[in-house]
């Protein structure tokens, strides 16, 4: 896509490129989540300090969670002093 289809399909002006990301996450469009970082979202920071990766472990979005790491989301990151990873135990999302 380029940069004007891109603004275009994301109403950019109305949605900040993190807000995005986390709308790309719920949808597991992997193309979206793609466009959100190439206009600036932070992989690893997030709303309310939610990392996106977090928003995708626990709403079980495996693909947006996978595409995320594929795109470079730190794994190791901790949210409320616990690793990302015992949140998707604890939820148990994921086989």
């Amino acid at each position: 896509r380029t940069k004007e289809k891109i603004d275009s399909y994301f109403n950019v002006g109305k949605l900040q490129p993190q807000e995005l990301l986390h709308q790309a996450i719920m949808n597991e469009s992997l193309d979206d989540i793609r466009a959100a970082i190439k206009l600036g979202a932070n992989i690893d920071g997030g709303i309310g300090d939610q990392p996106p990766l977090l928003l995708a472990i626990i709403m079980a979005k495996e693909r947006s969670a996978q595409e995320l790491l594929d795109q470079g989301a730190n794994i190791n990151i901790q949210y409320s002093g616990k690793p990302l990873l015992s949140y998707m135990l604890r939820n148990n999302n994921y086989k």
